[in-house]
């Protein structure tokens, strides 16, 4: 079986969630400790609790969510089976991409093209978007109510991540997530009248007016049809995701042990 590396996409999914001891947890420990440094003595309970503490400091695991992606990796590699995610939102977000990547060298003023080549290091692997100065990741938003125009931070932390992730892979040091807005692929918008249709009044030509209206954004001053967000390589984000690789090692074998699965 490969050895686990996660995808710079997935990044987001084995970060949430702390490892170790909380702050509170931390806190607690220091006073128990400056208890027994005073010459003082611990209740039973607080004995209980303190040595519990120092074994989950010493043997740090992971979080729930962390541990959930890694038993999906692993069936997808035990099954030979893996199952794409895909929405509406997605699929416009696939098929508007070379649009967004023309929108947004017409913005910047110089040529950019789309990456292809796939990186992969000892803790993770992927395929950015834009290789550039700064590195470029596209997202395409549905519409304009899911377009982030008045957002001063990255609306999704998971692409903070993924950022992180292909900085590394590539050796740079700035990262840009850009969202578009872009027209819907005809396709899709009929779609839309098609479910409208079940819920309308509305003839199917007036629907197809309505969301040729909603779907498409030719008449938006493409000011408001492009937001990016800047940010720096965090060598302290990569080193975490990398002890978190080696955690998610550690869970898989676990796993792995515990149902007597040979994993060649």
């Amino acid at each position: 079986m490969d050895k686990f590396k996660i995808r710079c996409s997935a990044i987001g999914q084995i970060m949430a969630g702390s490892i170790g001891l909380s702050d509170a947890q931390l806190r607690k420990l220091k006073t128990f400790q400056d208890k027994l440094k005073a010459g003082k003595d611990l209740t039973d309970l607080q004995a209980i609790e303190n040595d519990k503490l120092i074994e989950l400091q010493a043997n740090p695991e992971l979080p729930q969510g962390a541990k959930t992606y890694c038993k999906k990796w692993l069936k997808e590699k035990l099954y030979n089976r893996t199952r794409e995610f895909s929405s509406k939102y997605t699929d416009k977000g696939n098929l508007c991409e070379d649009n967004s990547i023309q929108f947004i060298s017409d913005w910047k003023l110089r040529p950019l093209e789309k990456n292809e080549k796939y990186f992969e290091d000892e803790f993770m692997c992927g395929t950015p978007d834009i290789i550039d100065s700064p590195m470029i990741d596209v997202k395409n938003s549905w519409d304009e109510q899911t377009f982030p125009l008045f957002e001063s931070d990255i609306p999704d932390k998971d692409y903070f991540y993924q950022g992180q992730g292909y900085m590394n892979l590539c050796n740079e040091y700035k990262f840009e997530v850009i969202y578009c807005l872009m027209n819907a692929p005809f396709h899709i918008i009929q779609d839309e009248v098609r479910r409208a249709s079940y819920r309308s009044n509305l003839s199917k030509s007036e629907l197809m007016d309505k969301y040729m209206k909603l779907m498409t954004f030719d008449d938006v001053d493409p000011s408001l049809r492009i937001k990016i967000f800047a940010f720096d390589r965090d060598q302290t984000v990569i080193d975490e995701i990398k002890f978190r690789v080696m955690l998610c090692r550690k869970y898989i074998n676990e796993l792995l042990e515990k149902e007597n699965i040979n994993e060649t």
